[in-house]
């Protein structure tokens, strides 16, 4: 995880203004707002990159963005990028490495109201729009009728809109990337947060919708497995083909953190999955921070592909994969 990553989880696509320094990146401020180039980013320099907003004064590195724009303690920032102490070495105090789990504040009102507005005129974009059924079919292995019940949606182009009017403070607009659009739900059907893939190779690849929540997604399923996944699509597709064995969690990133609601279902799951994607960083969070939070967890990689769709590509029976996962065979 870079500033870059941090930038984009708030809904902040910063451009690259500059070579030098490993590459230098601009875009409004999370902190001061408006704008659009006062921020500067420098995701080359020191352990995952600097900042610094010409406008305000503030900077600092990865910690530093974590304290003053999402209002996180020091040791907080440090378990949310899983780093140790600054010292090397873990603290002797078992208490400064516990993790307690928060409350997921939900949007207002007026934010939901406007994002179910927008989803429903998404879906309808997405209903008319056959090639990207055919593409969520033939390339992500969802049905249409997946699609339908997980509300995906179409964003068919980029807009701009008022903060006020999503209930929002800031004069920085709300973008909405064209793209497909990804709501995500609490367990009573509210709405939680809108997340937009946009398409080719579009930078960032995901954008979180400004204002939304970061509580956890959980898709309901068999009693006592629980399977944790990163990505909304995998998710979906583990559910539509695994439904009756596992409920399946939805963290968005590897580097989340569920919710005081989700961890509470945890802590009572016979059997905890950790599938984040095989790759380094979903390895790096695999191995070290849900097994040390988590007694009953166990690392579960998707097997021939980097995720849950990648498996699914190849042929590999997600459903069977669950079944080993919960008989504890690999």
């Amino acid at each position: 995880m870079n500033i870059l990553d941090l930038l984009a989880q708030s809904g902040i696509a910063a451009k690259r203004v500059s070579s030098t320094h490993g590459g230098e990146y601009a875009s409004a401020c999370p902190l001061c707002g408006g704008g659009t180039d006062r921020f500067r980013a420098w995701p080359e320099r020191g352990s995952g990159g600097r900042w610094w907003c010409r406008q305000c004064g503030r900077g600092g590195d990865l910690i530093q963005y974590l304290r003053d724009v999402r209002g996180m303690s020091y040791l907080e920032a440090r378990c949310f990028l899983d780093k140790e102490p600054s010292n090397g070495r873990r603290s002797g105090n078992p208490e400064a490495r516990e993790w307690t789990p928060k409350t997921a504040a939900l949007p207002g009102d007026q934010w939901r109201e406007k994002a179910d507005a927008f989803m429903t005129w998404a879906q309808g974009i997405l209903a008319e729009t056959p090639d990207v059924i055919e593409w969520l079919r033939d390339e992500r292995g969802l049905s249409g009728e997946t699609v339908r019940t997980a509300r995906l949606g179409l964003n068919s182009k980029d807009f701009f809109l008022d903060r006020a009017a999503w209930g929002l403070t800031g004069d920085k607009k709300v973008w909405l990337p064209a793209g497909l659009v990804i709501p995500t739900f609490t367990e009573d059907g509210r709405v939680l947060r809108l997340k937009i893939r946009r398409p080719g190779k579009e930078d960032p690849r995901y954008v979180f919708i400004s204002g939304g929540s970061t509580g956890t997604m959980i898709l309901d399923g068999g009693a006592g497995c629980y399977v944790v996944v990163e990505s909304e699509l995998d998710g979906l597709l583990l559910q539509q083909e695994a439904r009756d064995l596992c409920c399946v969690v939805i963290l968005g990133s590897a580097s989340a953190r569920p919710d005081e609601a989700t961890t509470a279902r945890l802590n009572s799951a016979e059997v905890l999955l950790v599938a984040l994607d095989a790759d380094a960083a979903g390895a790096k969070q695999a191995w070290t921070w849900w097994t040390r939070n988590f007694p009953m967890a166990r690392r579960w990689p998707p097997v021939r592909g980097k995720d849950i769709t990648d498996m699914w590509r190849v042929g590999v029976s997600a459903r069977s994969w669950v079944v080993a996962g919960i008989k504890g065979e690999m």
